[in-house]
């Protein structure tokens, strides 16, 4: 959350839809975590930062790999790691949904200032980002 005019107050809860309206006096307030859990927020930048020569497929593996590296394996015995990725698919079906349907395989460079926005949007969501921040309100008291 930002703005050209800085907080006064309030209170960001995450996520959303676990917030807990908690009388106080005469008014409600939220409770609930007031950090996001880790890897579970993405961030779209003003400015894109995009590689020209990398496709829109090969951008979103790329961030979702720098946002979701390998990770210790937990189970008994086990010192391997594993990865937490989408499939080749589900990238796919990403970039469709974010209206970047016939340029999946198209460079980066090669898109009009929309369609890299498109693109930027779809590298917030990769990695396990929960893509309902941007269609519910977050719970904010002031």
């Amino acid at each position: 959350m930002a703005g050209l005019i800085g907080r006064s107050g309030g209170k960001l809860v995450f996520p959303a839809h676990d917030a807990t309206p908690v009388k106080k006096g005469d008014t409600y307030e939220w409770e609930g975590p007031t950090q996001p859990q880790k890897g579970s927020l993405g961030i779209v930048p003003q400015k894109n930062v995009l590689f020209s020569e990398l496709s829109c497929f090969e951008s979103v593996r790329l961030w979702r790999d720098v946002k979701r590296p390998a990770v210790a394996h937990r189970s008994a015995g086990g010192d391997g790691r594993i990865a937490v990725e989408e499939t080749k698919e589900e990238l796919e079906a990403l970039l469709v949904d974010c209206g970047l349907e016939g340029k999946v395989h198209a460079n980066a460079g090669s898109l009009s200032g929309g369609q890299k926005r498109k693109l930027q949007l779809a590298i917030g969501l990769v990695g396990g980002s929960e893509s309902e921040f941007l269609f519910r309100p977050l719970s904010i008291s002031f």
